[in-house]
């Protein structure tokens, strides 16, 4: 994937409050568009056809990222997707679903946008 000026990404996440965050960090670095559950992922994923998608939905009990990378991948298996974690052990999953990369939790803003930025 050829890194493009201003990427186009996705971000699922569930709290609200993070994603504003998310956004607010990453809208410096590209367009940022911003999912809460698998079904809006699979609706804006289809509509935007992000650079990047970055996925946070990982934490037991719900899991429900791990849904979303296997639904993205099968839609377009070069797009890459990023998933950040408080869980180590939900990584290997992640990865065997298709995950591109991963980070552990937490992050700062400069760490998450570099993150994002060596995955372009």
């Amino acid at each position: 994937m050829k890194r493009s000026e201003n990427p186009n990404m996705l971000v699922v996440e569930r709290d609200r409050n993070v994603a504003r965050i998310l956004e607010a960090f990453l809208s410096q670095i590209g367009d940022v568009a911003v999912a809460s559950n698998l079904q809006d992922a699979m609706d804006m994923f289809t509509r935007i056809r992000p650079d990047i998608v970055v996925i946070n939905n990982l934490d037991p009990p719900e899991r429900e990222g791990i849904d979303v990378i296997k639904m993205l991948k099968r839609i377009d298996p070069e797009v890459k997707i990023l998933v950040y974690t408080s869980f180590p052990s939900a990584v290997e999953e992640a990865l065997e679903a298709g995950a591109d990369d991963f980070a552990i939790k937490p992050l700062n803003k400069h760490d998450l946008i570099r993150f994002v930025e060596r995955n372009l």
